[in-house]
């Protein structure tokens, strides 16, 4: 297993600005890079602003997804520790989920869910301002592996 060190540009910011009109069933996905010395990895936020699974309708659910690393082959892993935010526009506190997730290499689309993310009275508390929302992933750890299955 290899400790990808110094990571940089670990955090990631997704202001979504008009999210009254985009409140369908479809996911929204903001691609961002966290850079290393070895290159860069590609990972992304998913937002489901009405929810998905059992949370639609009653939250908003947030994904954190990998995408494909060359630097791994087939069979191999990811594991990384980060941290999905959802920022407090007016200073009360930002609504913070920290998780760990092995990452399959060979499969984009697959990530670590989080159906009932925010509910969406919490929304209406701050988060949601001038019908913005603010989003905020940080990559905090990332480890390869090779040959798991």
């Amino acid at each position: 297993m290899t400790l990808v060190k110094d990571l940089k540009q670990n955090t990631h910011t997704w202001r979504i600005d008009n999210l009254s009109e985009r409140r369908d069933d479809k996911p929204w996905p903001e691609e961002f890079m966290v850079g290393g010395p070895d290159g860069n990895y590609k990972w992304y936020i998913c937002l489901y602003p009405n929810g998905a699974g059992n949370a639609e309708g009653k939250f908003t659910s947030v994904y954190q997804y990998m995408g494909k690393y060359s630097q791994v082959p087939k069979g191999g892993k990811v594991y990384a520790e980060y941290k999905l935010r959802i920022k407090h526009q007016l200073g009360k506190g930002d609504y913070v989920k920290e998780d760990r997730y092995w990452f399959a290499c060979q499969c984009y689309s697959e990530g670590e869910k989080s159906e009932a993310f925010i509910d969406y009275p919490s929304l209406k508390d701050g988060f949601l301002f001038n019908d913005c929302l603010v989003v905020e992933a940080e990559i905090m750890t990332v480890c390869l592996a090779k040959g798991l299955n």
